[in-house]
């Protein structure tokens, strides 16, 4: 093996003073203020720069909102009905003087060509009818034209009611020549009853056209009043 040659260690020259001492913090060089500052605005420039480039600037302080479009539905309200007093009119009186009502007569009957002759008379069945039962009621007479000459072939109608029956005969003039050319006859058994204007008497002509008014009749119980003669004559 070689040997190693010695080399001998190398002593530093150290001060007088003694042993070299660190300096402080307290005693280091501080960086101004306005460098700092300067740093601080470089780096902002560049990183706004950098977001810039790459698309980011939407993002941060200086980001715009666009807002999203949406579906907006618009609710159209359902009309409302309001219900409004509409008030009435009220009408005052005024100073003109409103017309007084005027009396309008009832429309009068219309004359008929055919009346009856004076008033019914009320004789003894035994005058014409010896024959019949007392307890029969008897009406009969004739009709006269203007000359004062029986009429024949007239309609002579009896109605009404007599106590609790419903009377309604007809007859034709010249049917019962015991009164004359143009006598006619009624005869109800056993209905000598008394009444007043329930039972009347009416002429017509064959067609049914009315040649008198209704003549309302007075009946009797009496067998001295039981036949009725009712005469009729022409006045137009």
């Amino acid at each position: 093996m070689a040997s190693k040659k010695y080399v001998p260690p190398v002593k530093r020259n150290l001060p007088a003073e003694g042993p070299v001492k660190i300096q402080s913090m307290a005693h280091r060089k501080r960086t101004p203020l306005w460098k700092i500052f300067l740093y601080v605005v470089l780096l902002a420039v560049i990183l706004f720069v950098i977001f810039w480039v790459l698309g980011l600037n939407q993002v941060g302080p200086f980001m715009k909102i666009t807002p999203t479009p949406t579906s907006i539905v618009s609710l159209t309200p359902r009309p409302t009905i309001t219900h409004t007093h509409t008030p009435t009119p009220t009408i005052r009186p005024s100073a003109t003087p409103t017309a007084t009502p005027t009396f309008t007569p009832t429309a009068t009957e219309k004359p008929m060509p055919f009346v009856v002759k004076g008033s019914p008379q009320a004789l003894s069945n035994d005058l014409l009818h010896p024959e019949l039962d007392c307890e029969a009621l008897i009406i009969g007479g004739e009709v006269w034209d203007l000359r004062d000459k029986g009429v024949t072939g007239l309609t002579v109608h009896l109605g009404g009611t007599l106590g609790q029956y419903e009377v309604d005969f007809y007859t034709l003039t010249g049917s019962a020549e015991i009164y004359g050319e143009s006598g006619y006859e009624f005869i109800l058994e056993n209905l000598r009853l008394a009444s007043e204007d329930t039972l009347w008497i009416q002429l017509e002509d064959p067609s049914g056209l009315l040649l008198s008014s209704r003549n309302y009749l007075k009946t009797s119980a009496s067998c001295q009043e039981n036949l009725i003669l009712v005469n009729f004559k022409q006045v137009r």
